[in-house]
């Protein structure tokens, strides 16, 4: 009988043991945070590369895109041209290359967030109807609202109403594209708009994650016309609630 206390009692000091550890374990975790991420297409392997990725000339192939895009001139006998992402910056340039230092240099102030509503947002043409108006890409050839007859004065419509840009274009049709873009074909000109994720992260510093948002149109195979970067979250949970327009970086 005693030999079966002794037992009992080195069992329930055992499981007590075990019982603190584990508390002590559990109250010592790290809140759950959640990393910076980018986009394959800015070619960066750390934050940390992101001064020097800034500050670096550019290659004879990126100047060649550049000049594809519209810019005169030809690297050596042209002082035109920018050779870096600051001078392309101090343009307000809106290449795809201009695109890309913006968004690097809006990394620069990113940190993990605290919470998230945006990180499990499923990446599909569904999310045309979370994204607000005011973080459409716009062309005139696009737009063709009844109660308004010029481009500007529909998207301020749209945008006055809370409009998402799935209830502004009702007629056109959404898809994700072989390189994971969200595309919008209006289906008039062949003109085409799409909406790339290019970063997430807590950007303005309140740790909610934060969503970058390059918005650009043009031509269906091209897609190098004017274009913005756009910061958007969401503050409150709700698969079904749109996001909210930060601002615009670029």
């Amino acid at each position: 009988m005693r030999s079966y206390c002794y037992f009992v009692a080195i069992l329930c000091f055992a499981a007590g043991v075990v019982s603190a550890v584990a508390l002590g374990q559990s109250g010592a975790t790290a809140p759950r945070t959640y990393p910076v991420t980018w986009s394959p297409d800015l070619k960066l392997k750390s934050l940390a590369d992101i001064p020097a990725r800034l500050k670096r000339r550019f290659s004879a192939k990126e100047l060649d895109e550049l000049r594809a895009e519209g810019w005169e001139g030809i690297p050596g006998e042209s002082d035109d041209i920018p050779h870096t992402c600051g001078e392309l910056l101090e343009r307000s340039d809106t290449s795809r290359l201009g695109m890309q230092c913006a968004a690097l240099r809006a990394l620069k102030t990113a940190v993990p967030a605290k919470r998230s509503f945006v990180h499990d947002l499923p990446w599909t043409p569904g999310l045309f109807s979370l994204l607000p108006m005011n973080s459409a890409w716009s062309n005139g050839s696009l737009v063709n609202l009844a109660e308004a007859k010029e481009p500007d004065e529909a998207f301020a419509a749209g945008m006055e109403k809370g409009l998402s840009i799935r209830e502004f274009w009702p007629y056109a049709k959404y898809t994700l594209n072989k390189f994971g873009d969200l595309v919008q074909d209006e289906g008039s000109e062949n003109w085409t708009a799409a909406y790339i994720k290019y970063a997430s992260g807590d950007f303005n510093g309140d740790g909610l994650e934060d969503i970058l948002i390059w918005a650009t149109g043009g031509m269906a195979h091209t897609l190098e016309h004017p274009s913005n970067l756009y910061l958007l979250t969401r503050t409150e949970p709700g698969s079904g609630r749109k996001l909210t327009l930060i601002r615009r970086l670029h």
